[in-house]
């Protein structure tokens, strides 16, 4: 059942045999291992376990479906990775990939690629996951929560503090296997998952100070948080989009870096340029 699910971790090798059926077996068990390790370390393990739990046919074919997308990206790491080595920046930008893939693992999301400091992940595919909306929002409080406990460590190790900001918007998208008849990813194209870009760096612009910013539409924060306590921030002005708009944070939050959730709607996030990487 590990080798099913695609938990390779707990999985043993099988020990020779002097038996040649059962030492042929037991070496043809132990290089599948060895490869399946190996695949999966350049694909997200959920994603194939999600696959095989499915039992649909054809669950990978590429479809329109309505999904949430999340899109983060390390303020200023350009400039920071400068300053170290190789070495130090990977080990970084790891370390931090960790915090948000098991926050995007914990709450039923997909991810599906590293862009640079950047991640992209998205609910809702390839499992129907239901108020897959609220999960991604319950997503980013966690990697708020974790990133603000990991730059309390940061300092006492020496590490520098990372400034994160992630756009969440939902919205119809193609997801399947999409590329090249020998290289596919399982992954998500459209409208969606640009605009949840440009919500991202709409964080940026509207919260340069703060330690975590989440941009996300307001009708999809009211409709995946009813039960939460909001408290107004700021009306903040944006060149290249609308004139204003409302920026919000919990009212249970009380740090001085405390999350910034900031209020923008499709059509505004469209005017927002994509960024020059």
């Amino acid at each position: 059942m590990r080798v099913a699910d695609f938990d390779l971790d707990g999985v043993t090798p099988l020990p020779r045999s002097r038996v040649l059926e059962l030492d042929n077996q037991a070496s043809a068990f132990n290089a599948m291992l060895i490869g399946l390790r190996a695949f999966s370390t350049y694909i997200p393990r959920s994603l194939v376990a999600k696959l095989v739990r499915t039992g649909e046919i054809g669950i990978a074919e590429p479809r329109e479906a309505v999904v949430t997308v999340m899109f983060t990206d390390i303020v200023g790491f350009t400039t920071l990775s400068e300053q170290m080595d190789a070495a130090a920046a990977a080990r970084l930008l790891n370390h931090h990939f960790a915090i948000l893939c098991g926050a995007v693992d914990a709450h039923g999301g997909t991810v599906d690629k590293f862009l640079g400091d950047g991640m992209l992940a998205f609910f809702g595919a390839p499992d129907r996951l239901k108020g897959h909306a609220a999960a991604a929002v319950r997503a980013a409080a966690a990697i708020r929560e974790e990133l603000d406990k990991d730059n309390l460590e940061a300092a006492g190790e020496g590490r520098p503090p990372l400034h994160v900001r992630i756009g969440i918007h939902t919205g119809s998208v193609i997801v399947g296997n999409i590329g090249a008849s020998d290289r596919v990813n399982y992954t998500i194209v459209g409208d969606t998952v640009n605009i949840s870009q440009r919500l991202q760096e709409l964080g940026k612009l509207l919260a340069p100070d703060t330690a975590t910013a989440i941009a996300i539409p307001a009708r999809l924060f009211r409709g995946s948080t009813k039960s939460s306590k909001r408290s107004r921030r700021a009306s903040t002005g944006c060149a290249g989009a609308a004139k204003r708009r409302k920026s919000f944070s919990f009212a249970k939050s009380q740090r001085q870096h405390r999350p910034v959730w900031t209020f923008a709607t499709p059509k505004q996030a469209r005017a927002m340029p994509l960024p020059c990487r």
